[in-house]
């Protein structure tokens, strides 16, 4: 048994209205996808205007003598620069200790540090 669809709506929806919705409801399932389904923000690293990847939920900590460049760069304050002048201290002078540690690498001030603490760790 065939339905008129225009007969069954009376005539409210045309067949280019009915495309058209059809078309914005793929759109903003598109959207809530991407949005729901995205794994990190970027955000501005406002000292050098680059763009870091930040995760929304900080799950686990960075182990900072093993971490690799990019995951050290990834936390707050560090970026590039810092990330490989840990990696190069960490080469000289061994694994850190513990997380205070890190305060030896050439400007990782107190403030950074405490910027950074809840989420490293040095096991």
């Amino acid at each position: 048994m065939k339905t008129n669809f225009k007969k069954f709506f009376d005539g409210f929806f045309s067949i280019i209205e009915i495309k058209s919705i059809n078309s914005i409801v793929i759109i903003l399932a598109a959207v809530l996808f991407a949005m729901l389904f995205s794994t990190g923000s970027y955000l501005i690293n406002q000292q050098r205007g680059k763009l870091n990847p930040m995760p929304y939920v900080q799950h686990k900590t960075v182990n900072i003598n093993t971490a690799g460049a990019a995951e050290l760069a990834g936390l707050p304050g560090i970026g590039e620069v810092f990330a490989e002048r840990i990696i190069e201290y960490r080469k000289k002078n061994g694994p850190f200790r513990k997380k205070e540690d890190i305060m030896k690498v050439k400007g990782i001030s107190e403030g950074r540090f405490n910027k950074i603490k809840e989420l490293i760790s040095c096991e």
